[in-house]
This record gives C-alpha cells, sequence and structure tokens, in this order.
C-alpha cells in the first residue's frame, strides 16, 4: 500500500520512501519535453560550444513560452513557417538587435537562423549530396563564420505572427 502524507491524505509519499507507486506512469511530463516527446531544446554538449562565445545554449533565454509554447492556442515559430516540431539549439542574446536563434526541425539535419526583429527565417543550405551536421552548424554560428552561401531565405507557407505573412 502506498503510503500518504497524514496532513494530506490524497498526497502518494511513497517514492519519497523509495517505494513504487501505480501513480508514477500518471505524471505529467517534463517541461523540457511535450506529450510527442520532442524536447524543449536541444541540449548540446558543454565542448561544441566555445566558453568565449556570445551564444548560449541556457534554455532560461530562449524565450521558450513565448516561441515554442505548447499552448496549442498560442502561435508558434514552427507553426508561423510551417515547420514542424522546430525547437531552439542556441540563441544570441542581443537587446538592440532582437534575439537570434539556431534551430532545428528535430531528428532531422534542417538548421535555421531566426531574429525575433526582422522575423525572417534563414535555412542552411545543404552540401551536394551530404547532410548537414549538428556540430558543423554549431561551429559555424557559435564563431560566426557563416555567410550569405551558407543560408537561404525560408518563406512561411501559413499567416504568422511575426512579421508579413
Amino acid at each position: 500500500m502506498p503510503g500518504t502524507d497524514p496532513s494530506n491524505p490524497g498526497r502518494d509519499t511513497s517514492a519519497e520512501a523509495g517505494e513504487s507507486s501505480s501513480l508514477a506512469s500518471s505524471v505529467p511530463p517534463v517541461p523540457e519535453e511535450d506529450p510527442t516527446g520532442v524536447p524543449r531544446y536541444l541540449k548540446l554538449d558543454p565542448e561544441l560550444l566555445p566558453s568565449d562565445s556570445s551564444w548560449s545554449n541556457d534554455p532560461k533565454l530562449m524565450n521558450l513560452e513565448t516561441y515554442f509554447s505548447l499552448n496549442p492556442a498560442v502561435p508558434s515559430l514552427a507553426e508561423s513557417f510551417n515547420l514542424d516540431n522546430l525547437i531552439p539549439i542556441m540563441v544570441k542574446v542581443d537587446y538592440d538587435r532582437g534575439d537570434t536563434y539556431l534551430l532545428t526541425v528535430y531528428r532531422t539535419d534542417n538548421f535555421y537562423l531566426w531574429n525575433e526583429i526582422d522575423t525572417a527565417m534563414w535555412a542552411f543550405r545543404k552540401p551536394k549530396n551530404r547532410s548537414l551536421k549538428l556540430e558543423d552548424v554549431v561551429e559555424l554560428v557559435s564563431t560566426e563564420t557563416y555567410g550569405g552561401q551558407d543560408l537561404i531565405r525560408q518563406y512561411r507557407s501559413r499567416q504568422g505572427s511575426w512579421g508579413q505573412g
């Protein structure tokens, strides 16, 4: 029988005591993951991001509830650009020019840059007959060594909340 808290009889304390509980399977997903199993952001190996980079992999800086909300009533970047499972990898916080995000469509080799002020979505071009590797894109972005030849503008297929549709 699971343990209960005498001051709150509905509270199952068996997990605190190391016992298993049948209620454990009914616990909602952790905030880092949506119900379909897509993470809220892509956590990087700290060694991929140079310590002197102005880019960050810290989810607290990524405005997750603004641009990557799990609430279907809140427009998201994924919906605006018709890119399902779009998640942030890194953000460069810039109070003057707006935050810029490195994004990916989860479990693909598609990578994007998006700035919250100019609202354009830029896709990284894939080399002929090759896929893009996360490590290579993170290095290009974190060292800011990418150029116009690496990007192509990604247009929205649906009217979105950011800029002109």
